[in-house]
């Protein structure tokens, strides 16, 4: 069953941008995101260059989640929300 998707904000935390402002100004610039690995030692890493987003902190212990929130929260100001309504996802 087909359901219909509003797509009514967006958000972003990542490597480039820590908001799609910054990160559209950043990609249009060319700015790369790419730089030696920070958060464990390479090791024997074959390529320890990564894309690594910076940490926001927070109290979630999953970093996923520390990563989602600023995020989600960025798509909610852009929605005009201050909370998801029932049956909304992010």
């Amino acid at each position: 069953m087909k359901r219909p998707v509003a797509v009514t904000g967006v958000g972003i935390w990542c490597s480039i941008g820590r908001s799609v402002p910054e990160f559209w100004e950043n990609l249009l610039a060319g700015k790369s995101g790419v730089g030696d690995l920070t958060r464990f030692p390479p090791g024997d890493m074959r390529c320890p260059r990564v894309a690594e987003a910076p940490d926001p902190g927070g109290p979630w212990p999953n970093r996923a989640d520390r990563l989602a929130f600023p995020a989600a929260r960025e798509a909610l100001a852009q929605a005009g929300l201050e909370r998801l309504p029932d049956g909304a996802g992010v």
